[in-house]
């Protein structure tokens, strides 16, 4: 997991081929002008800009992908995402679904990361996340980006 300042962003482009992809797009386009929904950005990097209802940490679960890497931020509010490492997460809520590349885990919140739209997070697929926790709506982005 990394965490830091949207303006750090290009210093972790060396971690996947793909971030620079990611970079360009953060540069040329205005995130809150995008249209809810998923866009392609290339054959190996998708965004999704969309308003969620915010939960609170007991109703939270944690989630890993195994394909993509997740590059997260929230425009409008404050989402304390969760963060556990895969390694710990021992009860599969919903078994790994290929097709969503997405796994839910019963198990608890290690570490609480506070993500505006000043900063970002990228989940590689061994760390367990649980967004959208806050109040009220958040708008969220989320880069796809292919391991």
């Amino acid at each position: 997991m990394v965490f830091d300042s949207l303006k750090n962003f290009g210093k972790y482009t060396s971690l996947n081929a793909n971030f620079a992809t990611v970079q360009e797009f953060l540069l040329n386009n205005n995130l809150e002008e995008l249209e809810a929904g998923k866009h392609k950005v290339s054959d190996e990097v998708f965004v999704i800009s969309e308003k969620v209802s915010a939960k609170n940490r007991e109703n939270a679960v944690l989630e890993a992908h195994r394909n993509y890497i997740d590059v997260q931020l929230c425009l409008n509010s404050v989402d304390n995402m969760g963060w556990t490492s895969l390694d710990d997460c021992q009860s599969v809520k919903d078994e790994y679904d290929s097709e969503r590349d997405l796994v839910f885990f019963n198990d608890e919140i290690q570490k609480q990361i506070s993500v505006t739209k000043e900063n970002f997070v990228i989940f590689f697929p061994w760390d367990a996340h649980a967004p959208n926790i806050g109040s009220g709506e958040l708008h969220k982005i989320i880069f796809k980006v292919k391991v």
